[in-house]
C-alpha cells in the first residue's frame, strides 16, 4: 500500500495551532508599538509643551476684555482765587462721515448740512485772523508785501463773500458724496451745537420716515412707497479725544497726545506713563460656544485713571508773555524767539513762551504748506525751510530745497513751484527751545563769570584795568584779535564798567585772573554741561569742554559767552543765584500731582550754594548800575531798582568752521537776562530772539530787541504783584 505525502501546505488543525502564535505576536507588536508612540506624543504634550497647550486652552475658554483708564488732566492754580484751570482734558467730539448708498437725495443733504458745519462766524473769523481760521474753511491769499516787508495789501479770502464760500463747501461736501463710497469723512471734529444740529435733522426726518410707513400700513398699501429716511446714512461717530481749552497756550510746554493716544512733547510725554494710568480687564470663562459661564472678584481688574499734572505756571503772566513775545518776534522779523520767568526763591517756573507756536487742538496743522509767490521773497531767508516738488516724483511728497536754489529761480524771472510752510517753521513749532535748543550766551554770561572772580577775591567791582586796544590770541596758529563790541578802549576802567559797557576785554582781564581750572568748576557748578531734570521731554544738556582741553582763545571766548552752548533754561537758572543770595534753585514745571486715591504729591524747592550770600549781593548792585548807567538801561522800569545785562552773541556755523559773518542780516542771537526788584527779587526774566533783522545789522543788538520786550514784561510784573516803587527812585517815576 503506497502512503502519500501530506503537502506542508495543508490547513488542518494542527497548523492552526502552529500558525495562531506567530499572528499573536505579531498583533501584539504592533499593539506595544502603538503603545510606545502613544506614550512617547503624550510625554511631549504634558510634559514638554504641557504649558504652551495649558496657555492655548486658556485662551479658548477664557474672554478678556480691557477698558481704558482716563488720562489725567493738565492745570494751572490761580493764584489769587486757588481755583484749578484745566489746559488739557478728555472730552470726545463727534465726527461727521457720510454712507453715500444710504442717501437718496444727495443734493439735500448737501444743502442742508454745509450751512450747519460752515457759518458766517467761521468766516468772519477767518476773514479777520487767518492764523485763527478753523481748519479747512476758507483758502486766503497771502499779504502783499513791497521790497522792505512792509505790508501793502492784507491777505483776503479768495472767496470775497459769505455766500460764495457757502457755495464752495456745499459743492465739495456734493463731490465727496456723489461718489460710491461708503462712510466718506466730511469733518473730523464737529462743535457741539453743530452735532444737535445734526442730530436734530437726523430725528425730524426718522420720525417722517416712521410717521409715513404707519399710515402706510394702515391703509394697508405698500410701505415702500413711503417718504424714504433721508438722513440714514448721516453718521455722527463720537471720537474720545485730547482738548485743550486754551488752544496754543503754552503749547511747547503742554504738547500733545497723538491719535494713538500718546503724549508727544512737553508735559504729555515726559509724564505719559502717569497720565496714562492703568488699563483695567476682565476675564471670565466661557463655553465651547463662547457664552459666558461666571466671572468672579479675581477675574476683574479696575482700570485706575491717571494721576493729574498742576504746572507751576501763572496763567495770566504766560498769557502777557505770548502776547508780548509774538509781537516782537514778527516786529524784529526774528525766527523765533524765547521766554522764561522763574522764581528764583523756588525755582518754579511761572511763564515759559516760545514763538512760533501751535494748537495741540490741530496739531497736524504745523506740516500745512502754500506755494511761494513773489511777494514771499523778500521774507524768506537762509534758514527759512523751503519745500519743492521731487523731480523724480511729481506726484510725490515734497523734499527740501536750498535758499540759493529758490533765489535763483526768481532771478531767472520764471514762475517755479517752490513751497513754505503757513507758520514758516513747520514742525520746528513743536520744540520747547527753552529745554530742546542750545546757543552761545553771548555777553548775559559776563556777570556769571565776574562772580566767580568776586567769590574768590580776585577782583572787586572797582578793580580797574587798562584797555588800550584789541588783544591778538592764537587760534590754530593764527593771530585772531578780540576786540570791544563798541570799538572803544578805554583806560581806567572798573569791573563795573565792564559790565555796563559789556567790555570784552574786561572780561578777558577776568579770566587770567581765575584760570581754566576755577571757571570750569563754578560753571559745572552753576548746572552747564549737564541736564537741569526739569519735568520736561527731551531736554539737551549743553556743552562744556573740560578744563583741560581749553586753548587760550578758549578760555578768554568762554569769559564772554562764546566757546560753549547752554540751553535758555540752564542761563536763567545760573542767574537765579545771583538773585538769591547764592542759592541754586534746582528748575521745576510741576507743582503738585494730584493721584487717583485723593493723595497729592507736592514738589518741594531744593537749592545748593554756589556763591557767597556777599558775591550774590555785590553782582545785584554791579548790574543795578548796568541798568541805571549802561547799555542794558531800556531794561530798567521807573522807580524800580532792576538788575540786568544784554547780550548779543554769534552763531558757530553748521560745519564747524568759526562763525556765521556778522555783517549779514540774521546773523546773531540777542537776550537780556535781569530781575527785579534789586533788593528782594521776585521774577529773574530772560528774553531771546534768534537772528532778528529789522532795522539792518548796525540795529539789531540786545539793547535794542531784547532790554525793551524784558522792560515792557518787567513792568507788567511788577504791577501784577503790586510791588510798590523804591521811595529813593520816585523822581524817575514823576520824570516820566
Amino acid at each position: 500500500m503506497v502512503r502519500r505525502r501530506r503537502s506542508r501546505w495543508t490547513t488542518g488543525s494542527n497548523s492552526s495551532k502552529i500558525l495562531f502564535p506567530n499572528r499573536l505576536r505579531v498583533l501584539l507588536l504592533v499593539v506595544i508599538s502603538l503603545f510606545g508612540v502613544i506614550s512617547i506624543r503624550l510625554f511631549s504634550l504634558q510634559i514638554l509643551q504641557g504649558e504652551a497647550y495649558d496657555q492655548k486652552i486658556q485662551s479658548q475658554v477664557t474672554a478678556a476684555q480691557e477698558f481704558q483708564a482716563g488720562r489725567g488732566d493738565i492745570l494751572v492754580k490761580d493764584q489769587n482765587t486757588g481755583t484749578y484751570v484745566k489746559l488739557a482734558i478728555n472730552t470726545s467730539l463727534d465726527e461727521l462721515r457720510i454712507d453715500s448708498a444710504e442717501i437718496p437725495d444727495k443734493e439735500m443733504v448737501a444743502d442742508l448740512i454745509t450751512p450747519i458745519i460752515f457759518q458766517e462766524e467761521e468766516y468772519q473769523l477767518c476773514f479777520e485772523d487767518t492764523e485763527n481760521c478753523p481748519e479747512e474753511s476758507v483758502v486766503f491769499s497771502p499779504p502783499v508785501l513791497d521790497e522792505e516787508g512792509t505790508v501793502v495789501r492784507e491777505g483776503v479770502p479768495i472767496f470775497p463773500s459769505f455766500e460764495e464760500a457757502l457755495g464752495k463747501k456745499r459743492a465739495e461736501i456734493l463731490r465727496k458724496i456723489s461718489k460710491d463710497n461708503r462712510y466718506v469723512l466730511i469733518k473730523r471734529r464737529l462743535a457741539p451745537e453743530q452735532s444737535a444740529a445734526i442730530r436734530e435733522l437726523k430725528n425730524r426726518y426718522e420720525r417722517d420716515h416712521k410717521r409715513d410707513r404707519s399710515r402706510l400700513y394702515a391703509e394697508k398699501k405698500d410701505p415702500k412707497l413711503a417718504v424714504p429716511d433721508y438722513f440714514k446714512g448721516v453718521i455722527l461717530e463720537p471720537q474720545p479725544m485730547r482738548y485743550y481749552p486754551e488752544h496754543d497756550l503754552a503749547a511747547q510746554i503742554i504738547g500733545f497726545v497723538n491719535h494713538q493716544g500718546v503724549g508727544q512733547y512737553g508735559i504729555e510725554e515726559k509724564m505719559n506713563s502717569l497720565l496714562s494710568g492703568q488699563k483695567g480687564k476682565s476675564t471670565g470663562k466661557t463655553d465651547t460656544v463662547g457664552r459666558s459661564i461666571g466671572l468672579s472678584l479675581e477675574d476683574f481688574q479696575k482700570a485706575i485713571d491717571g494721576s493729574d499734572i498742576v504746572l507751576t505756571l501763572d496763567r495770566i503772566v504766560q498769557q502777557k508773555v505770548e502776547e508780548v513775545l509774538s509781537e516782537a518776534v514778527e516786529k524784529f522779523d526774528a525766527d523765533s524767539g524765547q521766554i522764561i520767568i522763574m522764581d528764583p526763591k523756588t525755582g518754579f517756573i511761572i511763564a515759559m513762551a516760545n514763538y512760533p507756536t501751535f494748537d495741540p487742538n490741530q496739531f497736524g496743522n504745523v506740516y500745512i504748506v502754500r506755494r511761494m509767490i513773489p511777494e514771499d521773497f523778500n521774507r524768506t531767508y537762509k534758514t527759512t525751510a523751503i519745500l519743492k516738488k521731487n523731480p523724480e516724483d511729481p506726484e510725490g511728497e515734497l523734499i527740501p530745497a536750498t535758499f540759493d536754489e529758490y533765489q535763483e529761480a526768481w532771478k531767472l524771472g520764471f514762475d517755479p513751484e517752490f513751497y513754505v510752510y503757513e507758520n514758516r517753521t513747520g514742525p520746528g513749532a513743536y520744540l520747547n527751545k527753552a529745554v530742546q535748543e542750545i546757543y552761545e550766551p553771548g555777553s548775559v554770561f559776563k556777570p556769571l563769570v565776574m562772580a566767580i572772580a568776586i567769590d574768590n577775591n580776585e577782583v572787586k567791582p572797582s578793580t580797574t584795568y587798562n584797555e588800550t586796544g584789541p588783544i591778538e590770541v592764537d587760534v590754530g596758529g593764527k593771530l585772531v584779535p578780540i576786540r570791544n563790541a563798541d570799538k572803544q578802549y578805554l583806560p581806567n576802567q572798573t569791573m563795573t564798567n565792564v559790565l555796563e559797557r559789556s567790555a570784552n576785554l574786561g572780561m578777558v582781564f577776568v579770566a587770567r585772573k581765575i584760570g581754566k581750572a576755577l571757571m570750569y568748576d563754578y560753571l559745572k557748578n552753576f548746572g552747564f554741561g549737564r541736564e537741569t531734570y526739569i519735568e520736561l521731554a527731551d531736554e539737551i544738556s549743553g556743552q562744556l569742554k573740560y578744563y583741560t582741553q581749553w586753548s587760550t582763545a578758549q578760555l578768554f571766548n568762554q569769559a564772554f559767552g562764546q566757546g560753549l552752548s547752554a540751553t535758555p533754561l540752564q542761563v536763567v537758572t545760573a542767574w537765579c543765584a545771583l538773585a538769591n543770595g547764592g542759592l541754586l534753585p534746582e528748575p521745576h514745571i510741576i507743582a503738585e500731582i494730584h493721584h487717583p486715591d485723593g493723595t497729592i504729591e507736592m514738589t518741594v524747592p531744593t537749592h545748593k550754594s554756589v556763591l557767597k550770600a556777599d558775591t550774590a549781593a555785590t553782582l545785584t548792585a554791579m548790574l543795578v548800575s548796568s541798568v541805571d548807567h549802561g547799555y542794558a538801561k531800556k531794561g530798567g522800569t521807573p522807580g524800580y531798582k532792576i538788575a540786568g545785562k544784554t547780550g548779543t552773541s554769534q552763531i558757530a556755523r553748521i560745519d564747524g568752521d568759526g562763525y556765521e559773518n556778522t555783517s549779514e542780516e540774521g546773523s546773531v542771537i540777542t537776550g537780556y537776562v535781569g530781575y527785579g526788584p534789586a533788593d528782594d527779587p521776585q521774577y529773574v526774566m530772560l528774553v531771546k530772539f534768534d537772528r532778528p533783522r529789522a532795522g539792518g545789522v548796525d540795529r539789531i543788538w540786545g539793547e535794542t530787541t531784547a532790554a525793551p520786550v524784558f522792560g515792557e514784561i518787567s513792568a507788567f510784573l511788577l504791577d501784577y504783584y503790586d510791588i510798590p516803587p523804591d521811595v529813593s527812585r520816585l523822581d524817575e517815576i514823576q520824570a516820566e
